[in-house]
Protein backbone atom coordinates (compact mmCIF):
# COMPACT_ATOMS: atom_id res chain seq x y z
CA UNK A 1 0.00 0.00 0.00
CA UNK A 2 1.46 3.52 -0.52
CA UNK A 3 2.42 6.21 1.45
CA UNK A 4 -0.38 7.70 3.59
CA UNK A 5 -1.82 11.11 4.21
CA UNK A 6 -1.85 12.74 7.55
CA UNK A 7 -5.49 10.94 7.80
CA UNK A 8 -4.47 7.67 6.59
CA UNK A 9 -5.46 7.29 3.30
CA UNK A 10 -2.87 6.14 0.99
CA UNK A 11 -2.27 8.81 -1.73
CA UNK A 12 -2.74 5.98 -4.62
CA UNK A 13 -6.78 6.15 -3.40
CA UNK A 14 -8.70 8.68 -5.47
CA UNK A 15 -10.92 11.72 -4.26
CA UNK A 16 -13.88 9.78 -4.68
CA UNK A 17 -12.60 6.11 -2.91
CA UNK A 18 -11.18 8.72 -0.44
CA UNK A 19 -14.79 10.50 0.77
CA UNK A 20 -16.27 6.73 0.97
CA UNK A 21 -13.44 5.38 3.04
CA UNK A 22 -13.87 8.20 5.03
CA UNK A 23 -17.59 8.22 5.61
CA UNK A 24 -18.15 4.97 5.91
CA UNK A 25 -14.38 2.54 6.63
CA UNK A 26 -12.56 5.00 8.88
CA UNK A 27 -12.07 5.58 12.60
CA UNK A 28 -10.53 7.86 14.52
CA UNK A 29 -7.36 6.56 16.52
CA UNK A 30 -5.02 8.98 18.81
CA UNK A 31 -6.57 11.66 17.08
CA UNK A 32 -5.55 10.32 13.68
CA UNK A 33 -7.84 8.77 11.43
CA UNK A 34 -6.88 5.24 10.41
CA UNK A 35 -8.79 2.49 7.86
CA UNK A 36 -10.50 -0.12 9.58
CA UNK A 37 -10.44 -3.63 8.92
CA UNK A 38 -13.14 -4.48 6.72
CA UNK A 39 -16.63 -6.36 7.59
CA UNK A 40 -16.72 -3.32 10.71
CA UNK A 41 -19.72 -0.84 10.89
CA UNK A 42 -19.26 2.41 10.20
CA UNK A 43 -18.82 4.64 13.55
CA UNK A 44 -21.62 6.44 14.55
CA UNK A 45 -19.74 9.36 15.81
CA UNK A 46 -19.36 9.66 11.95
CA UNK A 47 -22.84 9.58 11.61
CA UNK A 48 -24.11 11.79 14.63
CA UNK A 49 -22.56 15.05 13.08
CA UNK A 50 -24.69 15.00 9.84
CA UNK A 51 -27.44 14.18 11.26
CA UNK A 52 -27.47 16.59 14.16
CA UNK A 53 -26.74 19.32 11.68
CA UNK A 54 -29.95 18.35 9.78
CA UNK A 55 -31.90 18.25 12.70
CA UNK A 56 -30.79 22.16 13.54
CA UNK A 57 -31.70 22.71 10.34
CA UNK A 58 -35.00 21.52 9.99
CA UNK A 59 -35.58 23.22 13.49
CA UNK A 60 -34.82 26.60 12.48
CA UNK A 61 -37.36 26.37 9.04
CA UNK A 62 -39.94 25.75 11.12
CA UNK A 63 -39.16 28.48 12.93
CA UNK A 64 -39.08 30.46 10.53
CA UNK A 65 -42.00 29.11 8.36
CA UNK A 66 -44.54 29.61 11.77
CA UNK A 67 -43.71 33.62 12.10
CA UNK A 68 -46.77 35.14 10.41
CA UNK A 69 -45.39 38.21 8.01
CA UNK A 70 -47.93 40.90 6.85
CA UNK A 71 -48.67 42.85 3.90
CA UNK A 72 -46.14 44.68 2.77
CA UNK A 73 -46.94 48.26 1.72
CA UNK A 74 -44.22 49.34 -0.28
CA UNK A 75 -45.45 51.06 -3.39
CA UNK A 76 -44.29 48.82 -6.22
CA UNK A 77 -46.88 47.86 -8.16
CA UNK A 78 -47.36 45.47 -11.46
CA UNK A 79 -50.88 45.59 -13.25
CA UNK A 80 -50.83 42.07 -15.46
CA UNK A 81 -53.51 42.82 -17.68
CA UNK A 82 -53.83 46.29 -17.95
CA UNK A 83 -55.48 46.63 -20.92
CA UNK A 84 -58.48 44.58 -19.78
CA UNK A 85 -62.04 47.03 -20.15
CA UNK A 86 -62.47 46.47 -16.50
CA UNK A 87 -58.98 47.64 -15.61
CA UNK A 88 -59.55 51.08 -16.35
CA UNK A 89 -61.53 52.53 -13.51
CA UNK A 90 -59.34 50.70 -11.45
CA UNK A 91 -56.23 52.56 -13.09
CA UNK A 92 -57.96 55.39 -12.64
CA UNK A 93 -58.72 54.89 -9.10
CA UNK A 94 -54.67 53.96 -8.06
CA UNK A 95 -53.93 56.93 -10.09
CA UNK A 96 -55.90 59.13 -7.66
CA UNK A 97 -53.62 58.55 -5.11
CA UNK A 98 -50.45 59.78 -7.11
CA UNK A 99 -49.26 55.79 -7.08
CA UNK A 100 -46.04 56.71 -9.60
CA UNK A 101 -44.17 53.44 -9.13
CA UNK A 102 -46.63 51.52 -11.26
CA UNK A 103 -46.04 49.05 -14.00
CA UNK A 104 -48.26 47.64 -16.88
CA UNK A 105 -48.08 44.13 -18.93
CA UNK A 106 -50.58 44.01 -21.50
CA UNK A 107 -52.50 40.89 -22.84
CA UNK A 108 -52.25 42.54 -26.47
CA UNK A 109 -50.31 45.71 -27.83
CA UNK A 110 -50.96 48.97 -26.89
CA UNK A 111 -47.83 50.62 -27.24
CA UNK A 112 -45.01 51.60 -24.74
CA UNK A 113 -47.09 53.11 -22.02
CA UNK A 114 -51.09 53.01 -21.44
CA UNK A 115 -52.97 55.80 -19.35
CA UNK A 116 -49.64 57.04 -18.85
CA UNK A 117 -47.87 53.77 -17.24
CA UNK A 118 -45.06 52.07 -18.74
CA UNK A 119 -45.89 48.95 -20.28
CA UNK A 120 -43.11 45.84 -20.41
CA UNK A 121 -42.98 42.64 -22.39
CA UNK A 122 -42.45 40.52 -19.64
CA UNK A 123 -42.65 40.70 -15.52
CA UNK A 124 -39.03 40.38 -15.16
CA UNK A 125 -38.20 43.27 -16.95
CA UNK A 126 -40.96 45.45 -15.45
CA UNK A 127 -39.05 43.60 -12.02
CA UNK A 128 -35.69 45.00 -13.24
CA UNK A 129 -36.90 48.52 -13.86
CA UNK A 130 -38.36 49.09 -10.86
CA UNK A 131 -35.19 47.78 -8.34
CA UNK A 132 -38.29 45.00 -7.41
CA UNK A 133 -41.72 44.89 -7.60
CA UNK A 134 -43.84 44.00 -4.12
CA UNK A 135 -47.36 43.61 -5.23
CA UNK A 136 -49.33 42.71 -8.65
CA UNK A 137 -52.84 43.09 -9.61
CA UNK A 138 -54.20 40.56 -12.18
CA UNK A 139 -56.86 41.63 -14.58
CA UNK A 140 -56.47 38.82 -17.01
CA UNK A 141 -58.82 36.30 -18.90
CA UNK A 142 -60.21 33.87 -16.58
CA UNK A 143 -57.86 31.15 -18.24
CA UNK A 144 -54.97 33.44 -18.46
CA UNK A 145 -54.76 34.13 -14.81
CA UNK A 146 -52.60 30.87 -14.15
CA UNK A 147 -49.60 31.89 -16.59
CA UNK A 148 -49.75 35.47 -15.45
CA UNK A 149 -49.47 34.58 -12.10
CA UNK A 150 -46.83 32.08 -12.14
CA UNK A 151 -44.72 34.21 -13.73
CA UNK A 152 -44.78 37.03 -11.24
CA UNK A 153 -43.96 34.80 -8.74
CA UNK A 154 -41.01 33.19 -11.05
CA UNK A 155 -40.25 37.29 -11.39
CA UNK A 156 -39.89 37.19 -7.39
CA UNK A 157 -43.13 38.83 -6.45
CA UNK A 158 -44.53 37.77 -3.56
CA UNK A 159 -48.08 39.08 -2.84
CA UNK A 160 -50.70 38.75 -5.97
CA UNK A 161 -53.91 40.15 -6.06
CA UNK A 162 -56.90 38.85 -8.50
CA UNK A 163 -59.33 40.95 -9.75
CA UNK A 164 -60.39 38.27 -12.40
CA UNK A 165 -63.16 36.02 -11.31
CA UNK A 166 -64.25 32.61 -13.12
CA UNK A 167 -60.86 31.07 -12.96
CA UNK A 168 -60.64 27.46 -13.67
CA UNK A 169 -60.85 25.35 -10.61
CA UNK A 170 -58.08 23.22 -11.25
CA UNK A 171 -56.14 26.39 -12.31
CA UNK A 172 -56.68 28.27 -9.33
CA UNK A 173 -56.12 24.89 -7.17
CA UNK A 174 -52.23 24.96 -9.32
CA UNK A 175 -51.70 28.25 -8.78
CA UNK A 176 -52.57 28.46 -4.32
CA UNK A 177 -50.47 25.11 -3.65
CA UNK A 178 -47.30 26.63 -5.35
CA UNK A 179 -47.91 29.91 -3.61
CA UNK A 180 -48.40 27.88 -0.49
CA UNK A 181 -45.67 26.02 -0.88
CA UNK A 182 -43.48 29.22 -1.45
CA UNK A 183 -44.96 31.51 0.42
CA UNK A 184 -46.84 33.88 -2.05
CA UNK A 185 -49.86 36.11 -0.29
CA UNK A 186 -53.18 35.59 -2.55
CA UNK A 187 -55.88 38.26 -1.91
CA UNK A 188 -58.78 37.43 -4.16
CA UNK A 189 -60.27 36.06 -6.53
CA UNK A 190 -62.66 38.49 -8.26
CA UNK A 191 -62.54 42.83 -6.97
CA UNK A 192 -59.77 41.79 -4.04
CA UNK A 193 -58.00 44.77 -3.17
CA UNK A 194 -56.81 47.20 -0.16
CA UNK A 195 -57.10 50.70 0.83
CA UNK A 196 -55.31 53.04 3.20
CA UNK A 197 -57.78 56.02 2.48
CA UNK A 198 -55.40 59.10 1.18
CA UNK A 199 -52.44 57.25 1.37
CA UNK A 200 -52.48 53.93 -0.55
CA UNK A 201 -54.67 51.99 -3.05
CA UNK A 202 -54.04 48.48 -4.22
CA UNK A 203 -57.28 47.84 -6.70
CA UNK A 204 -60.27 49.36 -4.62
CA UNK A 205 -62.74 51.43 -6.36
CA UNK A 206 -64.37 55.13 -4.89
CA UNK A 207 -61.82 55.55 -2.73
CA UNK A 208 -63.06 59.50 -1.84
CA UNK A 209 -66.11 57.52 -0.41
CA UNK A 210 -63.92 56.25 2.53
CA UNK A 211 -63.05 58.75 5.60
CA UNK A 212 -59.98 57.94 7.15
CA UNK A 213 -60.13 56.84 10.64
CA UNK A 214 -59.41 53.90 13.08
CA UNK A 215 -61.48 51.38 11.92
CA UNK A 216 -59.85 48.52 9.96
CA UNK A 217 -62.35 46.73 7.35
CA UNK A 218 -61.88 42.95 6.47
CA UNK A 219 -64.97 42.10 3.76
CA UNK A 220 -65.80 38.82 3.29
CA UNK A 221 -68.07 37.58 -0.02
CA UNK A 222 -68.75 40.70 -1.30
CA UNK A 223 -66.77 43.47 -2.15
CA UNK A 224 -69.01 46.29 -3.89
CA UNK A 225 -70.46 46.11 0.34
CA UNK A 226 -67.41 47.94 1.62
CA UNK A 227 -68.45 51.68 0.51
CA UNK A 228 -71.78 51.18 2.07
CA UNK A 229 -69.93 49.84 5.36
CA UNK A 230 -67.79 53.02 5.00
CA UNK A 231 -70.55 55.46 5.00
CA UNK A 232 -72.30 53.31 7.80
CA UNK A 233 -69.06 54.11 9.46
CA UNK A 234 -69.05 57.96 8.70
CA UNK A 235 -72.89 58.00 10.32
CA UNK A 236 -72.01 57.26 13.54
CA UNK A 237 -69.06 59.68 13.14
CA UNK A 238 -66.15 56.95 12.65
CA UNK A 239 -63.47 56.49 9.86
CA UNK A 240 -61.66 53.61 8.33
CA UNK A 241 -57.83 52.69 8.64
CA UNK A 242 -57.37 50.36 6.30
CA UNK A 243 -60.39 47.93 4.32
CA UNK A 244 -59.14 44.78 3.07
CA UNK A 245 -61.81 43.37 0.00
CA UNK A 246 -60.90 39.59 -0.26
CA UNK A 247 -63.45 39.00 -3.52
CA UNK A 248 -66.61 38.13 -4.06
CA UNK A 249 -65.72 34.63 -4.51
CA UNK A 250 -65.58 32.43 -1.61
CA UNK A 251 -63.57 29.81 -3.61
CA UNK A 252 -60.12 29.44 -2.26
CA UNK A 253 -58.81 29.41 1.48
CA UNK A 254 -58.38 32.76 3.83
CA UNK A 255 -55.25 33.58 5.39
CA UNK A 256 -56.81 35.22 8.01
CA UNK A 257 -53.59 35.01 10.06
CA UNK A 258 -51.90 37.24 7.55
CA UNK A 259 -54.61 39.74 7.63
CA UNK A 260 -55.07 40.07 11.81
CA UNK A 261 -50.87 40.36 11.66
CA UNK A 262 -51.34 43.30 9.19
CA UNK A 263 -53.80 44.85 10.95
CA UNK A 264 -52.26 44.49 14.83
CA UNK A 265 -49.00 46.39 12.75
CA UNK A 266 -51.22 48.78 11.45
CA UNK A 267 -50.47 51.78 13.94
CA UNK A 268 -53.79 54.08 12.99
CA UNK A 269 -56.16 50.66 13.16
CA UNK A 270 -57.52 50.69 16.79
CA UNK A 271 -60.33 48.02 15.83
CA UNK A 272 -60.95 45.93 13.27
CA UNK A 273 -65.12 45.22 11.61
CA UNK A 274 -64.96 41.71 9.77
CA UNK A 275 -67.63 41.53 7.33
CA UNK A 276 -68.91 38.08 6.49
CA UNK A 277 -72.02 37.72 3.39
CA UNK A 278 -71.30 34.16 2.87
CA UNK A 279 -71.30 32.47 6.79
CA UNK A 280 -71.30 28.91 5.47
CA UNK A 281 -68.22 29.15 3.14
CA UNK A 282 -66.51 29.44 6.22
CA UNK A 283 -64.51 27.22 8.63
CA UNK A 284 -66.45 28.82 11.54
CA UNK A 285 -64.05 27.12 14.32
CA UNK A 286 -61.13 27.73 13.05
CA UNK A 287 -61.82 31.39 11.77
CA UNK A 288 -62.89 31.72 15.38
CA UNK A 289 -59.43 29.94 17.08
CA UNK A 290 -57.40 32.50 15.14
CA UNK A 291 -58.68 35.63 15.82
CA UNK A 292 -58.62 34.44 19.24
CA UNK A 293 -55.18 33.69 19.01
CA UNK A 294 -53.70 36.39 16.23
CA UNK A 295 -56.06 39.33 16.68
CA UNK A 296 -54.54 41.81 19.44
CA UNK A 297 -57.20 44.25 18.78
CA UNK A 298 -60.92 44.61 19.10
CA UNK A 299 -63.02 42.17 16.21
CA UNK A 300 -66.48 42.82 15.82
CA UNK A 301 -67.88 40.18 13.52
CA UNK A 302 -71.00 41.69 11.51
CA UNK A 303 -72.90 39.40 9.47
CA UNK A 304 -74.71 40.72 6.24
CA UNK A 305 -76.89 37.54 5.28
CA UNK A 306 -77.17 35.92 8.86
CA UNK A 307 -80.44 33.71 6.65
CA UNK A 308 -77.89 32.60 4.15
CA UNK A 309 -80.37 33.85 1.63
CA UNK A 310 -77.92 34.96 -0.90
CA UNK A 311 -76.47 31.27 -0.92
CA UNK A 312 -79.87 29.85 -0.96
CA UNK A 313 -81.21 31.74 -4.15
CA UNK A 314 -77.98 31.63 -6.21
CA UNK A 315 -77.00 29.47 -8.89
CA UNK A 316 -74.66 26.57 -7.94
CA UNK A 317 -70.31 27.38 -8.61
CA UNK A 318 -67.92 25.08 -9.81
CA UNK A 319 -65.65 23.94 -6.54
CA UNK A 320 -62.68 21.92 -5.71
CA UNK A 321 -63.31 19.01 -3.91
CA UNK A 322 -61.61 20.12 -0.84
CA UNK A 323 -63.26 23.59 -0.75
CA UNK A 324 -66.62 21.88 -0.28
CA UNK A 325 -65.55 20.32 3.04
CA UNK A 326 -66.55 23.55 5.41
CA UNK A 327 -69.51 24.42 3.22
CA UNK A 328 -71.13 20.59 3.68
CA UNK A 329 -69.89 20.85 7.07
CA UNK A 330 -71.79 23.96 7.58
CA UNK A 331 -74.86 22.81 6.34
CA UNK A 332 -75.32 20.41 9.15
CA UNK A 333 -75.59 23.45 11.77
CA UNK A 334 -77.74 26.26 10.94
CA UNK A 335 -76.53 30.12 10.88
CA UNK A 336 -77.77 30.54 14.15
CA UNK A 337 -75.81 27.86 15.91
CA UNK A 338 -72.80 29.25 14.44
CA UNK A 339 -73.26 32.55 15.60
CA UNK A 340 -73.87 31.05 18.99
CA UNK A 341 -70.83 29.07 19.16
CA UNK A 342 -69.03 32.76 18.22
CA UNK A 343 -70.65 34.40 20.96
CA UNK A 344 -69.68 31.04 23.15
CA UNK A 345 -66.08 31.77 22.56
CA UNK A 346 -66.30 34.76 23.35
CA UNK A 347 -66.56 36.82 19.77
CA UNK A 348 -68.64 40.10 19.74
CA UNK A 349 -71.09 39.00 16.93
CA UNK A 350 -73.73 41.73 15.26
CA UNK A 351 -75.92 39.99 13.16
CA UNK A 352 -78.66 41.89 10.86
CA UNK A 353 -81.70 39.07 10.64
CA UNK A 354 -84.12 39.50 7.25
CA UNK A 355 -87.40 39.43 9.48
CA UNK A 356 -86.11 42.76 11.35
Amino acid sequence: MGKKTSIGIPKSISLDQKHILFSKQTTRVKGEWKLKPRGKNPPHSLLRIPLALLTIKIFINKVINKKIMGWNFEPKILLQGINEPQAIPYIEAMQSYDMTQLAGISSEYVGESYHNIKIFDLVTEAYDQLNGITTTIIFNEPNQVLDSALEAINAGIKQIIINTNDIPPLDLFHLTTKADREGIKILGTNKAGILIPEKLNYGVLNPQLYQPGSVGIINYGNSNLSPELALLLQDDNQGVSMVVNLGDATFKKVDWEMLLVTFNQHKETKSIFLSINKLLHLDYEKLAKIILEFAKKPVVIRLLDPDNLNEAISLPQPRIITDQIPLHLNQVKSPQMIVEYWQDQGLDVVAFSSEK
